[in-house]
């Protein structure tokens, strides 16, 4: 008899197109789940997947059956669900894909209250272009999208949300900027700052401006890929773009970008009084000092880790470096994906930086970032970094306390974004009640003596 484990063995390994992948969603051993669907195969007399090829494909007879698994599935979650409805207390995973143009902006507004509100469900949200949701949701990836609408497919349950007006920012010295409204003709000889390709927003704007995009007198060969760098190119270098109503009214904008991206999405923020939570790491002294400048008329949070856990470590280092301060050696090691620019880690240097200051040090004068060839003895009260990069490792930080017959270990391992999306949402609430300053996640959390 096939089971509805099976189902999901063979659902996985369509998705991941990797034994070992599947696996690892599902929890089981590469064995395990190649055992079961081989069993399925065996019992259906079919062969589901050509095993041949690199990725694993499914056969013809094995796409029918899959398509048809995801229903079953589907279904039988619904037992679930009325269960769950019927319920004093919700639990479960709510799964949700947002498009990145308003996730800044309607996030912060709803989702802190929600989490509140309901916490036996566990949120995780990912920012994914409409084309992508509407795939994540025929693949069962997600639960939810939100979305700009009308969208192109009428096989999906849509519930509006809100409506939203479509402003135009211009510089003042533009001729628009005198217009309560403006009519799209007048628009149509004007230099307009577009989003990417595959933006829904784009594709509303070119819509709206009866724009043709293969003409080759086109009037927008300039694209980005946020609302606020759009924003940043119309200051500097004139012309219009086109936002959406919420962006202009946000009240928080929250940056884990890059440290050019950052410095832009601040000099928006100034502008336009939007408070600020910066995850960004990487930033020169220049750059942190233009923090600084902000704060003067501006409210941020900027913290290299927004994670909870993780700034509650700093608060153990901070204790351990106290007691340790003698006969014992300091190494911090951290470990991410391929992926990341910069090393150390914006957390690693805050780690070096919260124990050098807890022992009365400057972190400049004793840490060591390199060791290669014959480096000589340890020099006594240094304090090592050491990098590794590989994978799609979300970030593990270790800092060890190594002492003649014992070490101490304080650990942090990321299994997920999604602790660093709670504390931003977190940092977003202690921002409500605060005019201007600058600020971390140790003032978030109320642990700054």
């Amino acid at each position: 008899m096939i089971s509805l484990i099976q189902f999901e063995y063979i659902v996985a390994l369509a998705q991941y197109q990797s034994f070992s992948k599947a696996a690892e969603h599902c929890f089981v051993t590469q064995p395990t789940l190649s055992m079961q669907i081989k069993k399925m195969e065996t019992d259906l007399d079919v062969i589901l997947f050509d095993r041949s090829k690199k990725p694993v494909t499914p056969t013809q007879i094995g796409a029918q059956l899959i398509a048809q698994a995801k229903v079953i599935l589907s279904e039988s979650a619904k037992i679930q669900e009325i269960i769950q409805a019927n319920a004093e207390t919700l639990t479960g995973d709510l799964r949700v894909g947002i498009i990145p143009s308003i996730a800044p902006y309607l996030l912060p507004t709803f989702i802190g209250l929600f989490a509140q509100s309901h916490p036996g469900i566990n949120i995780r949200i990912k920012e994914l272009l409409s084309d992508d949701i509407m795939k994540a949701l025929d693949e069962d990836q997600i639960d939810v999208g939100i979305l700009a609408t009308p969208l192109p497919r009428t096989d999906f349950n849509v519930f509006p949300l809100f409506y939203e007006k479509i402003l135009i920012y211009c510089d003042p010295s533009n001729d628009l900027a005198n217009y309560d409204t403006v009519d799209v003709a007048e628009m149509r000889d004007k230099k307009i700052w577009l989003m990417s390709d595959g933006n829904c927003f784009r594709n509303q704007v070119i819509n709206i401006c009866d724009l043709k995009e293969d003409s080759a007198h086109s009037n927008f060969h300039y694209e980005s890929a946020s609302i606020e760098t759009l924003i940043k190119l119309v200051d500097v270098e004139g012309g219009i773009t086109l936002i959406p109503e919420l962006a202009a009214n946000a009240q928080f904008l929250i940056d884990f970008t890059r440290p050019e991206g950052t410095m832009a999405h601040l000099a928006v923020a100034e502008k336009t009084g939007t408070k600020m939570i910066i995850g960004t790491t990487g930033l020169s002294a220049d750059q942190i000092a233009g923090l600084k400048k902000a704060s003067a008329n501006l409210a941020i949070v900027f913290a290299p880790n927004m994670s909870v856990g993780v700034n509650a470590t700093f608060k153990l280092l901070e204790i351990a470096a106290k007691m340790l301060n003698q006969g014992y050696d300091i190494e911090i090691i951290e470990a991410h994906h391929k992926h990341k620019v910069d090393a150390p880690s914006g957390t690693a240097l805050k780690m070096g930086q919260v124990i050098a200051d807890a022992l009365g040090e400057k972190l400049d004068d004793v840490a060591v970032y390199a060791r290669e060839g014959h480096t000589g003895e340890r020099k006594e009260g240094s304090i090592g970094f050491a990098t590794i990069r590989g994978g799609d490792i979300v970030g593990d930080h270790t800092v060890l306390f190594a002492g003649d017959g014992e070490r101490i270990e304080i650990s942090h391992k990321s299994s997920s974004r999604q602790s660093y999306a709670q504390g931003s949402l977190r940092a977003a609430r202690f921002l409500q009640n605060q005019k201007n300053g600058l600020f971390d996640m140790q003032d978030v959390l109320g642990l700054r003596k």
